[in-house]
């Protein structure tokens, strides 16, 4: 006969389930099956899943507390972005006018200019973009005036008057100008013009010297140009120079077309055969003979006979005037 064990068999071990509240009143869902029914039930209808007052709500308001946190989280992190993104932006812009101010420094005035017109408005950028260009503008001028484009230069210049030397620079181009003008002018024969120019330099270059050459070589005592009514006659008319100067004598018809002009180096008389009629006569001194320009910028005198500005003369006079 056997013997039975007093010991008792051990239980199976229980399974936990799991409880949840909920709230009385509410529809609640089964988280296990998915069935929706009244919250006052002790359990699911479907599967024994048992609910606990209280938990849905519960649930819920943990769901509704989460959305605010994570709006502030985010707008946190949207206001970090715009500061940081703030703060890497002008530091940029610092390095970007630090480097600016280097290139200007070291004559690089290009690279400054572009780099100072990006930054606009910050610090002093304007005034020092303005500074480059007229930098930029002067050299520009300098390397003109080193090629003999004066005009151009001149014109660089003219919009930077007053920056370092460029009113010297100014003036050095307009005498260049000035100078290869009269240059041309003398070529032409338009000697008096020439040396006008010339003389007005002063001392710049060889100035002087050319204006001298501007000076062409006085003609002999004589007659100088026949007008259209020149024509000798039995008559005889002798002017005498008493002046220390060239004298050139203008006679015209009473008409006013021109008969001739006679010309007389300082303390000389020149003579010459005329027809009868009535002249005017006027005259003219100088020191410097400039070829067709005769005496320069002149203005003849009338020469006056007895207090009379018109000469009579009749066949066979001589007439001599001083």
């Amino acid at each position: 006969m056997k013997r039975r064990s007093l010991q008792k068999k051990p239980r199976p071990p229980h399974r936990s389930k799991t409880i949840f509240r909920l709230e009385a009143g509410e529809p609640v869902t089964c988280p296990r099956c998915g069935t929706e029914y009244d919250a006052d039930l002790p359990a699911c209808p479907v599967c024994p899943q048992r609910m606990v007052p209280g938990a849905a709500r519960t649930k819920k308001r943990k769901r509704r507390m989460g959305t605010p946190a994570l709006v502030g989280l985010i707008s946190g992190c949207v206001v970090l972005f715009v500061g940081i993104a703030f703060g890497v932006l002008f530091a940029l812009r610092v390095i970007g006018y630090q480097r600016a101010v280097t290139d200007l420094e070291e004559g690089r005035y290009l690279e400054a200019y572009q780099t100072f017109r990006n930054l606009q408005d910050f610090r002093d950028s304007d005034e020092l973009a303005e500074l480059c260009r007229k930098h930029m503008t002067y050299q520009e001028a300098k390397e003109l005036i080193a090629e003999g484009r004066y005009e151009e230069a001149l014109g660089k210049l003219s919009v930077i008057k007053d920056f370092e030397d460029a009113p010297d620079l100014i003036e050095l181009c307009n005498n260049n100008i000035d100078y290869a003008s009269a240059i041309r002018l003398r070529s032409e024969g338009r000697y008096y013009e020439a040396f006008c120019i010339f003389t007005s330099l002063g001392v710049f270059s060889d100035a002087a010297q050319q204006a001298l050459e501007c000076i062409q070589p006085r003609p002999e005592t004589g007659l100088l140009e026949q007008g259209p009514s020149f024509c000798t006659g039995s008559s005889e008319i002798t002017f005498v120079n008493t002046t220390g100067s060239d004298c050139m004598y203008i006679l015209s018809l009473d008409e006013g077309e021109l008969w001739g002009i006679l010309y007389a180096r300082a303390f000389e008389s020149v003579t010459s055969s005329i027809e009868k009629g009535r002249y005017t006569m006027l005259f003219a001194t100088g020191d410097n003979w400039f070829g067709a320009d005769c005496f320069g910028d002149f203005e003849p005198i009338p020469l006056l006979v007895n207090g009379q500005r018109t000469l009579v003369i009749d066949e066979y006079v001589r007439w001599t005037i001083r």
